[in-house]
């Protein structure tokens, strides 16, 4: 390339230009869309709220592509998911959903809720819904976390050149005006006079929008209302529309045309364009036949006349084609009928409008014909000579500058101009990369061109996303094909899997790339909370410096000694990748004033923190709760010290702005100290937050020294509170006499609550384990148990109740078994039970209708004599059986296996410490061959001889179930010979199932030579 001369490169840079101008374009068609609105528009934010209007259930969604409810009030896509198809652009997302994150941000976001209007009054009766005013405040905050995304320039162009559609109006007559006869605003206004009252309010809301910078806004008016089958349904006497709502619309419609034309004529430009709804859906409703409809007037999904009545459910009436309605619930179209609409709208004459006319108006993405100008003026004007190297920064003012130079400095113009069209390729490249939404397509353009890409694209974008290309070229070599929409996400996950080996998330997640950064900027936050730990710690937490162990992971180890820019330090990192952050552990050094603003673009859904102690703490915690409380779902404090006032602080910062609730799902308070344990009444916010708490699902305060008086408080306020707790976790605490003292007994009656509400009927595990409780508690309990009709799991283990408690506990059994409640999980763990108690509740437990599915009796001191009722209970359906080390010995093993004669639909068994010998291996034996859905056997440290382990292999050799993991601990054979063959030849399924006696548990000895 050093021969070439400067007019060959200017030739080269021109017919490179115009080749990036000619696929422009296809950048510009994959166009941001935002959308506002109501339920007709609604993608699923009401999911994550405490709302009645919601469609989260079947039959919703039926025809989706799921086929599972999503949120949107349809049988499958809605009006926002067909004009993404029209525009080339993925559904967008609801704002409220843990999805929207990263390039996601690119495609839009949908804000719009169900039940609102465009008064602040419309939709009271739906209890919480994000009503127009808070979903600009969403779009605020999503404009934020674009900016984080791709700077502030991209941000405001993405924005400003998207779709903007909003949806409003509808419900201010139908849920407000003529909710009920005689309403406010009908007594207050007349329809004329409340339509041209909506009509202000509704110039305010488009005005709002212009200055949050939409261009292009689609505006609806609304349907004809006074002809859906809700209306029908209850004001029509034969079927015919009802004439008042039909009269509001028809007022309303072009009042709404002519406000907007009105503001386009004020800002000097089309910005809002008006689609009559009321024609269109007036088209398919009086004519329904002409396009396909068997009727137009009965709801597919619905009950009473016309199925208008009651909400679309399970229980409803269901039409088998949803083809052939119009509409879907007793107000909502179908996706057939919604396609008709968007069909009118995207290709329609003027009237009601042409969008794709609308949306082919230019946009300023490239400034190709200035590059051009000075290309051509240099190519005239360029001599064949070396050209010195300048700064790639140049700006338009230098470049026509210089334009203007002396012909003896005409060869600095050239330099100019090759570093203008590399900057401006550069970003270019960075929008038709981002315009695909990450999928890289920048590897159809040559080698030197992907390189010039990464060399030149901004340097805030140095490693957001540096090996997503790398990755993909890696697939095109391997002649995989990867379809337009992948995410890169197996590259994501073996990259993660590489840099954390031990990595266990559980569920596979969806984003890999997701949890990569989020787990990138939690080594980040342990490294700089491991400097700010140590005394010698002054500074600030934002500048302190991430190990260059860490950036050199990421491939910035080189910044950490550059002092012109702050790669190396924290700040920056939560800049980067706070969006990505959805779950984080903060220990307490990290909890002062600057971590709210760190995390400034997270949306936290859970939160673990530790060591919170001071007042400090508290403050800067609170600020971090409050500003993530839309979004949070988990929180929970591991070894804090917290007084009465830190809880009441913590508790209300967790409550929304828009309503009085919280959306806490889980919260925990666990190994932690609280200042009062014993206090005579409970902080007023962990009150409030226990009973307003709609959504709090799991209850934890385990292992915190609490008294008997603190949980009788905590439970008595749960019982008069509106929760729809499942989970209750008391463990680990001294509560003895509490269940005792929550209840009185009248003079001729059983024992009576003290609560009149039911709100522990949704409880499905109860954890009481190590809480020093006796068989008076138990009493106590078991009228407890009564108000609680869905408990699954009942913990009892590590507390005295001894044989007494069981009694007290067995007519509670077999009442919930009379009852079908679906209690199937008893743990009574070293309880002080005697083969008596332990006897009397097997035979109980074998002759219910509802057998359990896992019992633990470990660690009792049963003996032999247990034997016999263990064997009724294997044979009696259950599926999980711990036994620990109850004392059975060779005996109890030898009667065990003769009580085995039929098929057991066992999958877990833990027969470990019972000195068993050889006869526990023959008992294995029968079990293996007995058991066809056998998974786990536990027979550690039960002191059999090696000549055991020849009969065990057989017979893992000969099982045909899915056995997977045999625990021999314990039982020290690694010295003999032909050990270590005989375990790698024993396999079940092609798979080794043993776990050596050589893998002990560490921090957990045994010891039981006798």
């Amino acid at each position: 390339m050093s021969g070439t001369t400067p007019s060959c490169k200017v030739f080269a840079a021109v017919a490179l230009i115009v080749a990036m101008a000619a696929i422009a374009p296809q950048a510009e068609a994959a166009r941001a869309f935002f959308v506002f609105g109501d339920s007709l528009v609604d993608s699923g934010n009401n999911n994550y709220l405490a709302t009645t209007a919601r469609a989260d259930s079947p039959p919703y969604g039926i025809d989706f592509p799921t086929h599972r409810p999503t949120g949107r009030f349809s049988n499958g896509l809605n009006l926002p998911d067909i004009i993404s198809e029209q525009i080339g652009s993925e559904r967008v997302l609801p704002y409220l959903s843990s999805e929207l994150i990263g390039e996601k941000l690119l495609i839009g976001a949908n804000f719009a809720s169900a039940g609102i209007g465009i008064l602040n009054d419309t939709g009271v009766q739906f209890i919480t819904i994000i009503r127009i005013s808070r979903q600009f405040e969403y779009f605020q905050q999503y404009q934020q976390r674009l900016t984080a995304l791709v700077g502030a320039e991209q941000a405001t162009r993405l924005v400003n050149n998207a779709l903007v559609l909003i949806t409003l109006g509808g419900n201010d007559f139908v849920n407000n005006y003529f909710l009920q006869p005689f309403s406010l605003r009908s007594r207050q206004y007349s329809i004329p006079d409340f339509s041209r009252y909506l009509i202000s309010e509704y110039r305010k809301i488009l005005l709002r929008l212009y200055e949050l910078g939409a261009r292009r806004v689609l505006v609806t008016g609304t349907g004809p209302l006074g002809c859906v089958p809700s209306e029908l349904a209850q004001r029509s006497q034969n079927g015919e529309c009802n004439p008042e709502l039909q009269n509001a619309g028809a007022i309303f419609n072009p009042q709404l045309n002519q406000m907007a034309q009105g503001l386009n004529k004020q800002l000097g430009s089309d910005i809002f364009i008006t689609a009559n709804a009321f024609d269109m859906h007036t088209d398919f409703l009086s004519d329904p036949q002409k396009f396909g409809f068997v009727t137009s007037k009965v709801a597919c999904c619905g009950q009473g006349p016309y199925n208008g009545l009651g909400q679309c459910n399970a229980l409803s009436n269901l039409c088998p084609n949803r083809d052939l309605y119009a509409f879907w619930d007793a107000f909502h179209p179908t996706e057939k009928a919604t396609r008709l609409i968007v069909q009118q709208i995207m290709s329609g004459s003027s009237n009601p409008i042409n969008l794709l006319r609308q949306l082919s108006k230019p946009n300023d993405v490239v400034n190709v014909p200035f590059i051009l100008q000075l290309l051509v003026l240099t190519y005239f004007s360029v001599s064949d000579q070396p050209q010195p190297s300048s700064s790639s920064s140049t700006s338009r003012s230098q470049l026509l500058e210089a334009s203007r130079m002396s012909e003896g400095e005409i060869p600095s113009l050239l330099s100019l101009c090759i570093d203008a069209v590399k900057n401006e390729l550069a970003m270019i490249f960075y929008r038709l990369s981002r315009s695909f939404h990450g999928t890289c397509s920048m590897l159809s353009l040559p080698g030197c061109l992907r390189w010039g890409w990464k060399s030149y694209r901004p340097q805030r974008k140095a490693y957001d996303d540096w090996d997503d290309c790398e990755f993909a070229d890696e697939g095109l070599r391997n002649g995989r094909k990867r379809g337009r929409s992948w995410k890169f996400n197996a590259a994501w996950r073996n990259l993660s899997k590489v840099r954390w080996p031990e990595l266990d998330i559980g569920i596979e997640p969806l984003d890999w790339q997701r949890i990569y950064w989020e787990m990138h900027l939690q080594n980040c936050l342990d490294a700089v909370a491991e400097i700010a730990s140590l005394p010698s710690f002054d500074g600030r937490l934002s500048e302190t410096r991430i190990p260059e162990s860490i950036l050199g992971l990421i491939g910035c180890e080189g910044f950490v000694h550059n002092s012109t820019c702050d790669y190396s330090e924290l700040h920056h990192h939560c800049q980067q990748f706070g969006y990505y952050a959805r779950c984080l552990r903060l220990q307490n050094v990290l909890c002062g004033a600057e971590i709210s603003h760190l995390l400034r673009n997270s949306r936290l859904q859970r939160l673990e923190l530790r060591w919170i102690r001071s007042k400090e703490h508290i403050d800067g915690l609170c600020k971090l709760l409050s500003q993530n409380s839309e979004s949070l779902t988990s929180l929970e404090l591991i070894h804090c010290k917290l007084s009465s006032a830190s809880i009441d602080e913590i508790c209300c910062s967790l409550s929304r702005k828009s309503v009085q609730t919280h959306g806490i799902k889980s919260f925990s308070i666990s190994t932690s100290n609280f200042l009062e344990t014993n206090p005579l009444s409970l902080p007023l916010g962990l009150v409030s937050f226990l009973s307003l708490g709609r959504s709090l699902d799991s209850l934890k305060l385990s292992d915190n020294h609490l008294g008997r008086n603190f949980a009788k408080l905590v439970f008595g306020t749960l019982i008069n509170a509106s929760s729809s707790l499942s989970i209750l976790d008391l463990s680990d605490n001294n509560l003895s006499g509490w269940l005792s003292e929550l209840y009185w007994r009248s003079p001729s009656g059983p024992p009576i609550p003290l609560g009149t509400r039911k709100s522990l009927q949704s409880l499905r595990v109860l954890n009481l384990r190590g809480n020093n409780l006796n068989k008076d508690d138990v009493d106590g309990l078991r009228y407890a148990l009564v108000h609680m009709p869905k408990l699954d799991v009942l913990d009892m283990s590590d507390n005295p109740i001894e044989d007494d408690g069981i009694r007290s506990l067995i007519p509670y059994f077999v009442e919930a078994s009379e009852k079908c409640t679906p209690f199937a999980d008893l743990m009574l763990e070293s309880c002080e039970l005697s083969c008596d108690g332990v006897t009397l509740l097997i035979d109980t437990l074998s002759t219910l209708k509802r057998p359990l599915k896992s019992l633990s009796v470990a660690d009792n001191d049963l003996g032999s004599q247990v034997a016999p009722a263990l064997g009724k209970i294997l044979s009696a359906s259950i599926q999980v059986l711990n036994v620990e080390g109850i004392g059975l010995g060779l005996s109890g093993f030898r009667e065990l296996q003769d009580g085995i004669t039929k098929d057991l639909k066992l999958v877990e068994i833990n027969i470990s410490k019972n000195r068993g010998g050889i006869e526990a291996a023959k008992f294995l034996v029968n079990l293996i061959s007995r058991a066809p859905e056998l998974v786990t056997v536990n027979v550690a440290y039960n002191l059999m001889p090696f000549n055991s382990l020849t009969i065990v292999c057989s017979a893992i050799k000969a099982a045909k179930g899915h056995l997977e993991h045999l625990d021999l601990r314990g039982n020290t054979w690694d010295n003999q010979s032909g050990y270590a063959s005989m375990l790698a030849d024993a396999q079940c399924n092609g798979k080794p199932v043993f776990i050596p006696s050589s893998s002990q548990t560490v921090g957990a000895p045994y010891d039981d030579d006798p």
